[in-house]
């Protein structure tokens, strides 16, 4: 990354100005993005003069690239995302004629990840973004967004078990590689971690030499006050929402000079300044606890949960969501709603273990204390994350998966087996499974509008699984009908 950084024009200390807060993670770090990202938009008139914009990069994107790359929160423009992006493109290609044979490993331009990193520093660059959120992609240590050197902060979300064949098997390896973004002099911020990270987080905060010395938990009581309203929904996105407090104080504190320093007049007491519950508020971050009425079906007949949560951790979070909200519907409505309710479970994981996830998000709903006795689902339906019949959307195109699985439904088939073995009650949920996103969509709609019974039942649909699930169907419901609430 430094090679090709350098053939784009730049060196490591080229992107120091640009006041990076680095996040990585296992489970929250996009949310706590989001919500830092917010806050310090919402602050950006306090900024110095050349640093009031902020810049977002994150990955996945939902449904169009351009949101990876984000400018006071929204995806820079179609004609600013071509500029920059033929840029860097002719840089790299120039660099490496010049070069002949010596290009980084014999390629001449690397993968899309890495490229649109660095595509991101030069768009952040030449648009004088003064402070810069940045999330990594996997890990840390060897992340390519790890080639900057002097962050103003740090900070890591929940950590968990994921790319374990690139991480390690244990907390503790993955531990080490998420915590590889320490960097000498700059604060390290965590939340509140399982006790296997601990003292990872702590050694390698030492072997950094972060400023302190020593890893600054984050506990979400000493930060948010209960009457705190968040954007976001979910119990569990107030842990992310303190991170996000802690690293975007200490970014304003050091980018404004101590002018603004919120860790020595307000947190820790149970206060928060307006701009910082201002912009806690109105963090918006698509597909994470999203609810979306359907408007293709009147009267407000169906309702989408959106959660692109595709760890064993974070299903387990976005199914207790999902049922505490449906828990919360029943008892504004006066009893026991939940039997007059069609509930559609939408899911999808082509890449990982996707049966024991479906196991874990199972676990969560008939465990959870809000969990009603009678059948929870009344449908499910497994689909590929093939946005139409007809193929993928442009900026949805998956390569990860093999064809031939997702042309069989090999996933999807094996997904709906270990449903059945699982629901082996008397009131079984009805289960189908879809080729593509569209079909999947038109078979929740048909459900719903083809109910016979009296009360014309509102339906509600749990997708969850997968990121690309996610973007798939909010592209769809976009052709056709969907608002945000």
């Amino acid at each position: 990354m430094r090679s090709y950084l350098a053939r784009i024009g730049y060196s490591p200390s080229d992107l120091t100005p640009l006041n990076f807060i680095h996040i990585s993670g296992t489970k929250g770090k996009g949310s706590t993005c989001a919500f830092t990202s917010s806050i310090l938009t919402s602050h950006a008139h306090l900024l110095p003069p050349n640093k009031q914009k902020v810049g977002l990069y994150t990955s996945p994107h939902l449904r169009n690239v351009r949101e990876r790359i984000r400018i006071d929160n929204e995806p820079i423009s179609r004609d600013l995302f071509a500029r920059y992006f033929w840029d860097v493109w002719d840089r790299l290609g120039r660099a490496a004629e010049e070069r002949g044979t010596g290009e980084v490993g014999g390629v001449s331009r690397p993968m899309y990840f890495r490229f649109l990193t660095l595509m991101a520093f030069h768009v952040f660059v030449s648009e004088e973004v003064g402070v810069v959120v940045l999330e990594v992609g996997i890990g840390g240590e060897y992340d390519s967004t790890n080639v900057i050197e002097k962050p103003v902060c740090t900070g890591v979300s929940r950590l968990g078990i994921d790319h374990v064949a690139v991480l390690g098997e244990t907390l503790e390896e993955i531990s080490w590689h998420k915590a590889g973004i320490f960097k000498s002099g700059s604060a390290a911020f965590s939340v509140v971690q399982p006790a296997e990270a601990v003292g990872v987080l702590e050694g390698r905060a030492k072997e950094r030499e972060v400023l302190g010395g020593e890893v600054r938990w984050v506990k979400e009581a000493d930060v948010l006050p209960l009457d705190t309203e968040l954007g976001l929904q979910g119990e569990f996105q107030r842990g992310n929402a303190a991170l996000a407090v802690a690293v975007a104080s200490e970014a304003l504190r050091v980018v404004t000079g101590g002018e603004v320093d919120y860790a020595r007049s307000h947190l820790g007491n149970g206060r928060l300044p307006e701009l910082v519950r201002k912009g806690l508020r109105e963090t918006v971050w698509a597909g994470r606890c999203q609810v979306l009425e359907d408007a293709e079906l009147r009267e407000e007949r169906l309702v989408w949960c959106l959660d692109g949560a595709h760890t064993v951790d974070s299903l387990e979070a976005a199914g207790r969501w999902f049922v505490e909200r449906e828990q919360k519907l029943s008892s504004e409505q006066g009893g026991d709603g939940g039997k007059k309710r069609i509930r559609i479970l939408l899911f999808n994981q082509q890449t990982r273990d996707a049966t024991a996830l479906l196991k874990a998000l199972r676990l969560a709903i008939t465990t959870s204390p809000a969990a009603p006795t009678h059948p929870f689902f009344t449908h499910v339906i497994f689909t590929t994350n093939v946005t139409r019949r007809t193929g993928y959307s442009a900026d949805l195109v998956s390569n990860a998966t093999p064809t031939s699985d997702v042309h069989n439904l090999t996933v999807q088939r094996a997904l709906d087996h270990e449903w059945g073995v699982l629901d082996s009650g008397e009131a079984r949920a009805t289960r189908w499974v879809c080729a593509s996103i569209e079909e999947a969509v038109q078979r929740i709609r048909c459900i719903v509008t083809e109910d016979v019974s009296p009360q014309k039942l509102q339906g509600v649909v749990l997708c969850t699984g997968s990121l690309h699930l996610v973007g798939g169907v909010l592209e769809v419901l976009d052709e056709s009908g969907g608002e945000g609430k």
